[in-house]
């Protein structure tokens, strides 16, 4: 079987190339190393429609397909991981659990600004002693009434420091183990939630990544996604979460780390091409050069050629 993409995807894969290299490519190694967050290309995405994409349109979402999804965050990752992975939290963690397992008015609330790019969505499941084992979790939320109380902390957290609205795994019911965790909408503006230091990291440097503690939070019970310990939801949404997002950045970036190991010391992606035909772009470089690939001299007349 012959697979080939369709019309709009490749539409879809060329706006994105175009945004990151037009939007996300300046500046690019200034933000990362100074930690700086991308916060005018993450408006810009949500332009596009890329904080959304898979959403239906009637929560404002741009209702596109899982291979355009894949295609723009590899585009958008060759440039700029950041950016990547902020899309790929919003859109894989955050908006697929709202719009799968989120009550209709959790979703008209929540769902339509998250795909707007009104508000910004982080996951949190992961915890100092616990990992991601959402079995083993030590934050407890315990039912009082109209409300959970809720206690515990959360760590290495994308989006932390710049989110407004987190999917929060909790223990309802430590005494059933697995099937006593429970998953929540927290507004990081309730009181009591802490968002700890940006994560001075090795790499992906302009994503913050923090750890959120949550000291006697009121979480209303409308904020409870589906019902108490609903073993199938949360597989769902910790287990069988969307994949799509996260393996394609990271595919991209693996893909050209080689290649931008072995370019010259002076290229640098955010900069002109300063090639000369002596001296050709290494292959794979994520600069917007144009140069058609040609023999490199004194090297036994190896080719190299451009990236995409």
């Amino acid at each position: 079987m012959l697979f080939q993409f369709s019309e709009e995807q490749l539409m879809i894969k060329q706006a994105a190339r175009d945004f990151a290299v037009n939007e996300c490519l300046p500046g690019v190694i200034e933000r990362d190393e100074l930690q700086k967050f991308p916060k005018e290309q993450v408006l810009k995405l949500a332009d596009l429609g890329f904080l959304g994409m898979m959403v239906d349109p009637k929560y404002g979402g741009a209702g596109m397909d899982t291979v355009s999804y894949v295609l723009a965050m590899e585009e958008i990752s060759k440039i700029d991981a950041s950016v990547s992975v902020v899309m790929s939290v919003n859109n894989s963690l955050v908006c697929f659990g709202l719009q799968e397992y989120g009550s209709e008015e959790q979703k008209q609330k929540y769902l339509k600004r998250l795909a707007a790019g009104e508000i910004i969505g982080a996951f949190c499941l992961s915890e100092p002693e616990a990992g991601s084992d959402a079995t083993s979790q030590h934050t407890t939320a315990e039912d009082k009434g109209d409300h959970y109380l809720v206690n515990g902390t959360k760590n290495w957290i994308t989006n932390g420091p710049q989110s407004d609205t987190l999917i929060l795994f909790a223990m309802t019911d430590p005494a059933k183990k697995a099937k006593g965790v429970s998953a929540f909408i927290v507004e990081t503006r309730f009181p009591g939630v802490e968002i700890g230091k940006d994560e001075n990291k090795l790499g992906i440097r302009a994503s913050g990544t923090c750890t959120i503690s949550f000291n006697n939070v009121k979480v209303p019970v409308g904020n409870r996604i589906g019902g108490e310990g609903e073993v199938k939801l949360q597989i769902g949404i910790h287990t069988s979460v969307r994949r799509d997002g996260p393996a394609a950045g990271p595919n991209k970036v693996a893909a050209a780390a080689p290649t931008r190991a072995g370019a010259s010391r002076s290229c640098r992606p955010d900069t002109p091409c300063r090639s000369t035909p002596d001296t050709q772009p290494a292959r794979g470089c994520g600069s917007p050069c144009r140069r058609s690939a040609s023999p490199r001299r004194g090297n036994g007349g190896g080719r190299t050629r451009r990236l995409g």
